[in-house]
C-alpha cells in the first residue's frame, strides 16, 4: 500500500490517496502509454518537413560547384564592419497592441532592435565612409524569424547599395524556418509569417547570395569576392532544419556544420589557396564554444577547423554570444562580436593588415560623441 499527495490545482489544496499495487501497475501502464503517445507524434514531427521547409527539388538552391576567383592576389589589408546579432523586429508591422507586446517582453525579456533604428543609425553613419571595404551581418537579423522583420531589414540595406560598398548576410539560429515569429494584436501574442530558407536567400538576393561565387546546396552558405584578393567564406550554422512546430514550438539554439557542407567548404577553400586568396570565415555560431550553454555550441566544429587550418584561413568572425572577445591562443585568431541589439556602440570593426588582425567596437563614431 502506498500513499500518493495530489495536489487539486483548482482548490489549491492537497489529498491523501491511498494506492494499492494493482492501481500503481495500472497507472504505470498509462503513463507508459501515454509517453510512446507524445514520442511519437515528436519523432514525427522532428522527421517532417516544417510549414517553412523547402520541398523537392527547389529545395537545391546552390551552385555546389568550385567558385572561380579573379586573378588578384591576397591584398595586404582589408578592414569592414560587423553588425551582429541585430535581432530586428518590424514593429509598426507586427504590433498593434502595446500591452499585448509588454506582457510578452517581461516574461522574454529579449533585447531587440525596435524599427531597425539600430542598424539604420549605423548605416547612415557609413555615409561618406571610404575606409570600409565592406558590411557583414553574421546571424541573428530578427528577433524570431518574422518575415516582416526580414523584409524591412533588406529595404534598409537597399537604400545603401548607392555607396557601392556590398553588404553580406547570412542567417542565425533566429532567422529561417521559426516557429516562434511572433505578432502582438487584441487577440493576444499569437503566431505569424517566418522564411523558408529559399525565401530568405531571395530576400537577399543582392545581399550575397545573388552574386555568390559558390553556393552549398544544403544549407544558406556561399561563398564571395567582395573584394579582389578576398575569399569570404560565410557559412550558415543554424540548424533551421531541426526547428519543431508540434507538439511545442521550439528552435534549435545551437549551431551546426552538416557532412555534404564540409565537403563543399573543403571545395571552395581549396579553390582559394590555389588563387592565392586572402581567407575569411564568417559564421554565426563561433567555433569550439564552451562552457553551460551546450545547446549553444557548434556540433562538427572540430571537422571545420581542421579545415581552416589545413587552408590557410586567416580569421574566424561570428556572433551568438552577444560579447566581444578576441582569442589569439588559438592556431587561427577567432573574433566574437557583441549584439548591436544592446545599442548602435556595439558595431564592431575589423581591420586585417601585415602585422595580423585586429578588432575594435567603434563606441566613439557609431554612438554620435
Amino acid at each position: 500500500m502506498y500513499i500518493a499527495i495530489a495536489p487539486i490545482y483548482s482548490y489549491g489544496s492537497i489529498v491523501f490517496i491511498l494506492l494499492d499495487d494493482g492501481i500503481i501497475a495500472g497507472m504505470k501502464m498509462l503513463m507508459a502509454a501515454r509517453f510512446a503517445i507524445v514520442a511519437a507524434l515528436v519523432t514525427n514531427a522532428c522527421s517532417t518537413y516544417g510549414p517553412y521547409l523547402d520541398k523537392g527539388p527547389e529545395a537545391v538552391w546552390g551552385i555546389n560547384a568550385p567558385p572561380t576567383f579573379s586573378s588578384t592576389s591576397a591584398p595586404t589589408t582589408v578592414k569592414f564592419l560587423v553588425l551582429a546579432d541585430i535581432h530586428g523586429y518590424a514593429h509598426k508591422a507586427l504590433v498593434t497592441d502595446e500591452s499585448v507586446l509588454a506582457i510578452h517582453n517581461i516574461w522574454w525579456g529579449k533585447k531587440q532592435d525596435t524599427e531597425f533604428a539600430n542598424t539604420a543609425r549605423i548605416m547612415d553613419s557609413l555615409d561618406g565612409e571610404s575606409t570600409l571595404d565592406f558590411v557583414v551581418l553574421p546571424g541573428d537579423l530578427t528577433v524570431d524569424g518574422e518575415k516582416a522583420s526580414h523584409i524591412m531589414l533588406a529595404a534598409l540595406l537597399e537604400r545603401h547599395r548607392s555607396s557601392g560598398r556590398p553588404v553580406f548576410v547570412v542567417p542565425g539560429n533566429h532567422d529561417v524556418n521559426s516557429p516562434q515569429a511572433r505578432r502582438h494584436d487584441v487577440a493576444g501574442t499569437r503566431a505569424t509569417e517566418s522564411v523558408s530558407p529559399s525565401e530568405f536567400a531571395g530576400i537577399y538576393a543582392r545581399f550575397g547570395y545573388a552574386d555568390a561565387l559558390s553556393r552549398d546546396s544544403i544549407s544558406l552558405s556561399y561563398v564571395a569576392e567582395p573584394v579582389p584578393g578576398i575569399a569570404l567564406v560565410v557559412l550558415d550554422t543554424a540548424r533551421w532544419y531541426d526547428n519543431m512546430f508540434f507538439p511545442l514550438r521550439l528552435s534549435e539554439t545551437g549551431g551546426s556544420v552538416r557532412q555534404e557542407t564540409i565537403v563543399w567548404i573543403e571545395s571552395v577553400l581549396s579553390a582559394a589557396k590555389t588563387a592565392d586568396k586572402l581567407i575569411i570565415a564568417v559564421q554565426h555560431h563561433p567555433p569550439g564554444m564552451r562552457g553551460s550553454l551546450t545547446r549553444s555550441s557548434l556540433k562538427n566544429a572540430a571537422a571545420l577547423l581542421d579545415l581552416y587550418e589545413q587552408y590557410g584561413v586567416a580569421f574566424i568572425v561570428s556572433g551568438h554570444k552577444h560579447r566581444f572577445s578576441v582569442d589569439f591562443s588559438a592556431a587561427i585568431p577567432r573574433i566574437s562580436v557583441p549584439s548591436i541589439a544592446r545599442g548602435p556602440d556595439k558595431a564592431t570593426i575589423v581591420e586585417y593588415g601585415p602585422y595580423g588582425v585586429w578588432a575594435m567596437i567603434d563606441q566613439v563614431r557609431l554612438s554620435g560623441e
